[in-house]
């Protein structure tokens, strides 16, 4: 199948323009809709591809059922079609650029750009989900950001499409006679090991893309495709906040869950992840965000003209194809027609017909079947050289032997110097990378050095290798580097163990130190502690010490500080044992005023306040105020002479009224004995 050029047409409909990108499966051109006069992008699937029957029939299902996802955060598709050999999809076209464009221009995002590029990406994949469909293929190259910052997920179901057009089993086998089929850097572990697929899976690779946003790479990198792919398998994706301090904790654990490698303790599909998203944002009272598309882009050139010419108004004169008069034999140059880049659209499409001119057929219709090569020319016949002008002759001169050996051994020397120089520079100071697995560390080291690297050590938690084994190196064996660069041994911790928080860890210190054995933190309900500070972690499940795998979630319970205290019973206690009893139940008395009229004995606790059973927060206050009783018992003074019980009365601190005979003895008295009165009342006596 021949190429499409500027002016072709296909289906009769889509009028090709400029090349906007070419890919492994496929080539995009900016194209007209003829018929409904809009501008468009024509994805025309590779060739290999469209000979198969079975990728025809997937890639016509699958775009009908991607046609019926309509929404701002999808590229939308408008149909598809079969033209010959053509096989091709034609798309909404977005004017700015990919995210991996943007990422390029501008390095890693901060969590606010972050944020903005996920929520538009997760809607897409959550409306998607909704409807059964999975991706396959997340990655920057597949967001689109329009000029006015419309963030748009592209290409949902041609990998599913591809994957039948190479052999695939089932509909959710993406490893195909041992090949993976996806892009590397962002593939699920599932679709390495070749197992079946869930909406999961684009959650892991949505997560790899936020992981990307945050600090400008991926998490694996091997020196083989097949090493990088493994890697995901074998180790847990590390907190972006690692390589990006900044990086919220929060943020981490998006990352951290969105991709851990059981499937199940993910995120399930896009809304799920959506929905985590948008509520760390509103936690974190992330800021709203436009985000930028890049300046530098691949449809910018194609549409400003920087591969087929200054951009135009679309017009069928303009789309048409254009005749341009071919230079006279005689000055022609073989291949001087032709030109990689032209300098104008219009003259990309040159006339394959020239009167008089042997083999040289006319160009026939952009509908009708295409020519093939045209027969060149013979070349044209250039004079001889002239005669050169006779030169005088030098006459030859005895050399010493000596002087011969001297400038042959110069000459070798500079040849070996050359040589030994082309071989250092090109391959000699590059070592390859020896395999360590299984040593100690130790000997793993020796080994590194003596292949002439330095040797570091990167300590990682692992769930299956015992704690000190050797796991390989990163980069990894067999990778070519240069001599006396770094290469570090990875030893094994084993697997990671519940660190204990102490008494005086905030929720974000704790964090982080969960994060560098690759745990996550889950809050649990805040609990008092009797030696926690509020705000503190007072309890971790599992408890600390405990071992568990890498990438667990831990259950962090704040303090709430000590807990309310109940309020003892004081009343009736002498002033000293109540005193005891509140400060042994860690309150504070205090003393309030005296209570006179009480019926409490005089010294002992006539009130308190907060009152028996009532429950304090020590945090706040934990003073008890108790009031002291100074009531008295009357005495009995019946019988007594009046002159003896006015004298007992008084000395009990009360006032004396007689009734009666001053000289005559007690019939009566007022309050009764032992009766309780304050000090200082009046008791009358009745006399005769």
């Amino acid at each position: 199948m021949s190429e499409l050029y500027p002016g072709d047409l296909l289906e009769g409909r889509y009028r090709i323009g400029a090349q906007i990108a070419r890919g492994g499966m496929s080539t995009v051109y900016a194209a007209i809709d003829t018929r409904l006069d809009r501008e468009v992008a024509v994805k025309v699937m590779d060739p290999a591809l469209a000979q198969e029957p079975a990728f025809r029939t997937r890639f016509e299902r699958e775009a009908r059922a991607v046609a019926k996802l309509s929404d701002p955060t999808l590229v939308n598709v408008f149909d598809q079609g079969v033209d010959e050999d053509y096989v091709f999809l034609v798309m909404e076209l977005v004017e700015g650029g990919s995210l991996r464009e943007l990422l390029k221009e501008r390095g890693p995002m901060p969590p606010h750009a972050a944020v903005a590029v996920m929520k538009p990406v997760l809607g897409a994949l959550a409306l998607a989900h909704s409807k059964g469909m999975i991706h396959r293929d997340i990655k920057p190259d597949n967001v689109l950001i329009s000029d006015d910052h419309r963030v748009k997920l592209a290409d949902f179901g041609l990998v599913r499409a591809i994957n039948t057009a190479m052999g695939e089993q089932s509909e959710t086998t993406t490893a195909v006679n041992g090949q993976v089929i996806g892009t590397v850097g962002y593939l699920s572990p599932e679709q390495v090991r070749g197992e079946n697929l869930t909406q999961a899976s684009d959650v892991y690779s949505a997560g790899i893309l936020l992981f990307e946003l945050l600090t400008g790479r991926t998490p694996f990198k091997g020196g083989t495709a097949v090493e990088t792919a493994m890697a995901r398998i074998n180790r847990p994706v590390p907190a972006p906040s690692t390589l990006m301090p900044d990086v919220p904790p929060e943020i981490d654990e998006l990352v951290l869950r969105a991709c851990h490698r059981d499937p199940r303790q993910r995120f399930q599909d896009g809304t799920e992840f959506l929905d985590a998203v948008e509520r760390t944002a509103e936690e974190l009272d992330i800021p709203e965000f436009q985000v930028p598309a890049p300046t530098d882009s691949a449809v910018r050139s194609a549409l400003a003209g920087t591969d087929f010419g200054e951009r135009t108004p679309w017009n069928d004169e303009s789309m048409s194809t254009r005749a341009v008069t071919l230079p006279e034999q005689d000055h022609a140059q073989p291949g001087a027609r032709y030109s990689a880049r032209p300098d104008s659209r219009h003259t990309t499409e040159t006339r394959y017909d020239q009167p008089g001119r042997p083999g040289y057929a006319e160009r026939p219709d952009a509908m009708s079947p295409r020519p093939g090569p045209p027969a060149h020319p013979a070349h044209p016949a250039y004079p001889a050289h002239p005669p050169r002008a006779a030169r005088p002759v030098r006459k030859l001169t005895n050399k010493s032997p000596l002087a011969t050996v001297i400038w042959i051994l110069v000459l070798l020397a500079l040849v070996v110097g050359i040589a030994l120089g082309g071989w250092w520079f090109t391959s000699g100071r590059y070592g390859e990378i020896p395999t360590v697995l299984g040593m100690d560390k130790a000997t793993a080291q020796a080994t590194i050095e003596e292949a002439g690297f330095s040797s570091t050590l990167d300590e990682r938690y692992d769930n299956d290798a015992e704690k000190n084994t050797v796991m390989g190196t990163d980069p990894a064996k067999g990778h070519r580097a240069v001599r006396g660069s770094e290469v570090a041994v990875l030893l094994s911790l084993g697997k990671p163990t519940v660190p204990d928080p102490g008494k005086n860890s905030s929720l974000q210190y704790y964090t982080k130190k969960l994060s560098d054995r690759t745990l996550k933190v889950k809050k649990g309900d805040d609990v008092y502690s009797e030696d926690v500070a509020k705000g503190h972690v007072a309890e971790v499940k599992p408890a600390a010490g405990s071992e568990v795998r890498t990438g667990s979630t831990i259950v962090v319970h704040m303090s709430k500080g000590k807990p309310p205290v109940t309020v003892p019973d004081v009343q009736g206690l002498s002033m000293d044992d109540a005193r005891k009893a509140l400060r042994d139940a860690g309150l504070n008395p205090v003393d309030g005023d005296p209570v006179e009229d009480s019926s409490e004995k005089s010294g002992h606790v006539a009130e308190q306040s907060p009152k028996a059973g009532e429950q304090v927060d020590p945090e706040k206050n934990k003073d008890v105020e108790i009031r002291e009783s100074t009531s008295q018992r009357v005495p009995w003074v019946f019988g007594l002479t009046a002159e003896r019980a006015k004298e007992k009365l008084e000395d009990s601190g009360f006032e004396v009224k007689i009734k009666g005979n001053p000289q005559g003895f007690v019939i009566s008295q007022s309050p009764g004995p032992g009766s309780r009165s304050h000090r200082g009342a009046t008791v009358t006596l009745t006399t005769i």
